[in-house]
């Protein structure tokens, strides 16, 4: 991706700006990198994610994670959690619901992440979610979490507006300190100018963008 990114053209047709030359994009050193480190678990895999977002917060910088295991979610989520004294929002643009309490023996499991989430106290908004599990379906039902599925977007895509979303639990959960976005690649319900049109209505604050592949 990083590599690939060099190949695209910097100016914003709509900004009319090239808004990434102006601001400033530092490519951090890869970190917990189990290519390198075949034996890295995954809570210390977790736990290096956590303490270098944590530097880059105390740095004063905003944070994309990118990643081919969308479980590194949750070591970035974990870092904002420590940081910021009030809850926020976290989007997830996903085809899959990811919110099991384990899988395949271990509670970090890409299938697991947004259960970790959860488990922070933070508010989730699932955005294109086309396949669940019974045990994820009772929890979202237990815990009324407001999922925007793939196949209403299929039919109405104003539902990836942000601003047709009643963000009322906790009253705080948005406006501040603000949402972050994590955004796993594949094939769910929002697709192309939808997936640009969710981001252009996103009026309030993103505080930062774990990307992770995952091509299914």
């Amino acid at each position: 991706m990083i590599t690939a990114s060099q190949q695209l053209e910097a100016y914003d047709e709509e900004l009319k700006r090239e808004t990434c030359l102006e601001v400033g994009i530092y490519t951090h050193d890869a970190i917990a990198d189990t290519r390198q480190q075949p034996q890295l678990s995954a809570e210390e895999m977790l736990a290096v994610t956590t303490a270098t977002v944590s530097r880059l917060i105390a740095d004063d910088k905003f944070v994309v994670a990118v990643g081919g295991e969308h479980a590194i979610t949750t070591g970035v989520v974990q870092a904002y959690r420590q940081a910021l004294s009030e809850p926020f929002t976290v989007v997830q643009i996903d085809a899959h619901g990811d919110m099991r309490f384990e899988y395949e023996g271990s509670h970090h499991n890409h299938a697991c992440v947004m259960r970790r989430v959860l488990e922070m106290g933070l508010p989730t908004l699932p955005v294109g979610i086309r396949a669940i599990c019974r045990e994820e379906a009772e929890l979202i039902a237990k815990q009324q979490i407001p999922v925007i599925w793939d196949r209403d977007i299929a039919r109405d895509a104003e539902l990836c507006c942000f601003r047709q979303h009643n963000f009322q639990e906790p009253p705080t959960s948005i406006t501040s300190p603000g949402e972050t976005l994590s955004n796993t690649l594949q094939a769910s319900g929002i697709r192309g100018s939808k997936s640009e049109s969710l981001l252009l209505v996103a009026t309030r604050t993103i505080t930062a963008t774990p990307v992770c592949c995952k091509f299914c």
